[in-house]
Formats: structure tokens, C-alpha cells, sequence
């Protein structure tokens, strides 16, 4: 009977197990005490999975080998994990697909034709939100009962965790179809939910057995829908370069000449909440949910203000404040703007730091009004010869806005500083210095216009 693991060594395990902990200089800096007393229990995991595992002394085995059997172990788990899940998938569809013929090969041909382009579009139809808040509470009810079993049963695995991930991949294509991207976008949402709720509870389990067990349902159902994620890169890729290759000049002097002049003159009825949001978006650059919920200003001069309440692009965390320029000299309208949002009850306040619902709130209030909205004044102050229009869809969204402010900001503000617009769009947009963020910076705030009349901007 092996003795149970508690405390570092539980924790040290789960990691293991997990695939955390899984190089071989990170195995090995585990050291020969910690070494034996998760060798035997990484043996007692794969039994349970049906693999065939020599059980050894480890007190005759050195660290070396200890490390190797570990190294193997976990491979033969992982693959273990990946054929029965996709094993289950596939009977469960073999299974439904006499009598869903017709409705797949229906989603197929609506998907086909009806793509998401991007992730703040892909939940504005009816619903979205709370499908993926049912789904993320029902697979956490699923993960929290498990994890208490375990604590129940004193063990450290149980193969009923498969039947938990199983259905995953059914019930998302069910509810959001079979599009890349549209899979793809609920797939991040949901874990980012079920991430939420484990955060929220995790204190009431020892250990931090929780997180473990969500971190391990996060890395099997990332490889259950890893097709999913690899369609999405492949066809993300086509399209950036087929927006590239179309891109049309566009004079935007005439816009942001409205914006400083509709925050000059707000107004008087809280009816126009559009115009004045997308002044603001206009004239610092922010996302819809930055201006409608999270984003904080305050002034320090006429061309610059401290802004807090970033959302990173992957999480909804807010980073640090930092300084951002404002376009048209126009620091303290942009104040008397977010005050005038504010008081007109138009934006969605953060309740007890739970800023994922706060901003998802804010999005299904305001979205589609500011889409419509937005449509409206891009044409009527913005200046093209060129077609809005490509691949059949209106390039007159919300996101064109952080575009036209991207181009504008390096040349009026940063031209003599020595840095490169990719360093700069990287500060000023709240993007990291990794080098996907560098990426992003260079290709996609050139993607679907070029702004013409910079120097009439000034």
C-alpha cells in the first residue's frame, strides 16, 4: 500500500501528472526524495488507465532513472487521455449522425457562408453569452465534483475524469456550430469562465488540488479541440492576407475633427451615448469595452492622459496604468466624456473586481448599438474612393477605429523618439514585448486602411 501524498508532495504530483512539470532538467531538479515519492504513484495513474507499468524498488533506482520512467509514464498517459476522448467523441457522433445528417450538413453550409471574422463579433448574436455561461457552469459542477471525490476517496486520479471531458467537443459544436472560428472563440470563453469559478473556490479545497484539476481538464480539452485552433490560425492567416492586399487610403482629418468637437458639445439627452462612445474610441484609441466599462483617465496635459483598465487581448486582467496620447489635443473633452458616459448611466461600473462580467454585461448592452452607429458616422466623415466593402463584409466596425489611431499615433507623436512603431504601438496600445505582440503591432493596424492625410491630423 503506497503511502498518500500530501502537502508538497501532492502538489509536486499533480504537476506531474499534469504535464506542468515535464522536461527533463525540471524533473530532475525535483531531486532524489521528491523523485521517489512520485515515481510509484505515476505508476499507479497509468495502471489505472490500463497501461502496462513495471512496478519498481525506486530506492534502487538513481535520478536518472526515475526521471526517464516519469518521462515515459507521462507520455503514455497523455496519449492514453487523447485516443479515449477522441475515442468517445466518435462513437457519440457515430452514433446521433443517422439522424443529424441533415442539420450538420445545414451548420456546415451556414458556417460556410456566415464566418466570423472577429472575436468581438463572434458573440453578438442573440444568446451567446448565456450559452457559454451554462456551459461553463455545468462543466465546473462536473470538475469540483471530481476533484471532491478525490478528496473523498484519498486518491489522485480516477478515469472518471474522461467522462467529464468527453462531451466537450459534441456540446460546443452543438450549440456554436463548426466554424473556426466561432468554436475556437467559445472554447476560450468557456474555459475562461470555468477559470473564473475555480479562482473564486479554490481556497476551500487543500492543496490546491482545484486548480490541478482544472489545469489538467484545460490542457485535455485544448488537444481535444486543437483542430479547431490550427483550422483557425490557417484561415486567420488567409484572411489578414487578403485584407492586406486590399486595403484602401482613407482621409480621416474630417473625423477626428468631429470627435473633439462632439466631446466639446455633449449632449444635453443621453440618447446620443453613441456618438460620444466613439468619439472617445476615436480620439484615444481604446476598445468598445475600455470606453463602455474598464478604462480609467485622467488628465496630465493636453495631449496625454494615465490610463488604467487595459484588457489584454487573451485575458480579461487589466495591466498596469500607463501614459497613452490623445489625438487633437483633446485630453480634458476626453475627461468631460467618460464623466458624461458615466453620469448618463451608459457605462457599466466593475463590481467587486469580477471584471469578466462586468465587460461581457457591458458588450451585450451596447454592442450592436455602436456597431450600427458607427457605420453611420465612419461614412459620413471619412473619406474614401474605395469600396468599404470586401470579401462581402463592411469594413466600417468599431475595431477601424483603433486602426486609424494606430497610424496616426507613431508619425504625430513618436517620429523623433528613436523608437520603432513597433515598440511604440506595442506601449501605447497596452500590448506585451513578446514577440507575437510585435507581430500583431505591425500587421494588423495597417490591415484593412492607410490614412492618407496624417499631417491634416496634427
Amino acid at each position: 500500500m503506497l503511502k498518500q501524498l500530501e502537502g508538497r508532495e501532492l502538489e509536486i504530483f499533480n504537476q506531474v501528472l499534469s504535464g506542468q512539470v515535464n522536461s527533463i532538467g525540471d524533473l530532475s531538479g525535483l531531486g532524489a526524495k521528491m523523485l521517489r515519492a512520485v515515481t510509484p504513484r505515476m505508476v499507479e495513474a497509468a495502471k489505472a488507465l490500463g497501461i502496462k507499468a513495471v512496478s519498481e524498488s525506486v530506492s534502487r533506482m538513481n535520478v536518472a532513472s526515475m526521471v526517464e520512467k516519469i518521462s515515459i509514464l507521462q507520455q503514455q498517459i497523455q496519449e492514453k487521455r487523447d485516443g479515449y476522448v477522441a475515442k468517445k467523441a466518435t462513437v457519440e457522433v457515430e452514433v446521433e449522425v443517422e439522424v443529424e445528417v441533415a442539420e450538420v450538413a445545414e451548420v456546415a453550409e451556414v458556417a460556410e457562408v456566415a464566418e466570423v471574422a472577429e472575436v468581438a463579433e463572434a458573440d453578438e448574436y442573440q444568446g451567446y453569452s448565456e450559452k457559454i455561461d451554462t456551459l461553463a457552469q455545468n462543466y465546473y459542477k462536473k470538475l469540483k465534483a471530481y476533484t471532491l471525490e478525490l478528496c473523498v476517496q484519498k486518491v489522485l486520479f480516477l478515469p472518471s475524469f474522461f467522462e467529464i471531458v468527453s462531451p466537450f467537443k459534441n456540446e460546443i459544436e452543438s450549440e456554436f456550430g463548426t466554424n473556426p472560428y466561432s468554436v475556437s472563440n467559445a472554447v476560450s470563453s468557456v474555459l475562461k469562465d470555468i477559470e473564473g469559478f475555480v479562482n473564486a473556490e479554490a481556497c476551500q479545497f487543500p492543496d490546491d488540488i482545484l486548480v490541478q484539476q482544472y489545469q489538467a481538464f484545460y490542457k485535455s480539452i485544448k488537444s481535444l479541440m486543437s483542430e479547431y485552433s490550427k483550422s483557425k490560425r490557417v484561415e486567420g492567416q488567409k484572411r489578414l492576407n487578403s485584407r492586406q492586399q486590399n486595403t484602401i487610403d482613407i482621409e480621416v482629418a474630417s473625423l477626428l475633427l468631429w470627435s473633439k468637437s462632439r466631446l466639446r458639445n455633449l449632449p444635453r439627452l443621453g440618447k446620443d451615448w453613441t456618438e460620444v462612445a466613439i468619439a472617445l474610441m476615436t480620439l484615444t484609441g481604446r476598445r468598445q469595452s475600455e470606453i463602455m466599462c474598464s478604462g480609467n483617465f485622467s488628465y496630465i496635459d493636453d495631449n496625454w492622459v494615465m490610463f488604467s483598465g487595459q484588457l489584454k487581448k487573451h485575458s480579461l486582467m487589466s495591466v498596469e496604468s500607463y501614459q497613452i496620447p490623445v489625438l487633437m489635443g483633446s485630453a480634458k473633452e476626453v475627461i468631460e466624456g467618460i464623466k458624461w458616459l458615466s453620469d448618463s448611466r451608459k457605462r457599466v461600473q466593475v463590481i467587486d473586481g469580477d471584471v469578466s462580467a462586468s465587460v461581457k454585461k457591458s458588450h451585450d448592452m451596447y454592442s450592436r448599438y455602436l456597431s450600427a452607429s458607427v457605420k453611420d458616422i465612419l461614412g459620413a466623415y471619412v473619406k474614401t474612393s474605395d469600396s468599404w466593402v470586401h470579401a462581402g463584409k463592411d469594413r466600417k466596425k468599431c475595431h477601424l477605429l483603433r486602426q486609424i489611431y494606430g497610424q496616426i499615433v507613431y508619425p504625430l507623436f513618436f517620429k523623433d523618439s528613436k523608437q520603432k512603431m513597433n515598440q511604440v504601438l506595442n506601449q501605447v496600445m497596452g500590448h506585451n514585448d513578446s514577440l507575437e505582440a510585435g507581430r500583431n503591432s505591425s500587421i494588423c493596424y495597417d490591415a484593412d486602411v492607410v490614412v492618407v492625410d496624417i499631417e491634416k491630423c496634427r
